[in-house]
């Protein structure tokens, strides 16, 4: 096995300056509290499996007044 060394370049190097960027993370009261009464209900039994057109494939009952879509808002 060979090893050579690349030619270098003239210029040096050139350093990047790093930023901070100041994010606050806003979590809706409403996603979370949607989100604890849908695991309350869900700890209480299975659901029957319903197959979801959505999706294009079988899951659990959702809870009345639960959409997949308003669980996946949770997430996001």
């Amino acid at each position: 096995v060979q090893f050579s060394i690349e030619d270098q370049s003239d210029q040096p190097a050139t350093r990047l300056e790093s930023k901070v960027d100041d994010i606050e993370i806003l979590q809706s009261r409403e996603h979370t509290d949607s989100y604890a009464t849908y695991l309350t209900d869900a700890g209480k039994h299975d659901h029957e499996p319903v197959y979801s057109e959505e999706l294009g494939l079988a899951i659990e009952k959702l809870p009345q007044g639960y959409t997949l879509g308003s669980l996946w808002d949770i997430l996001s």
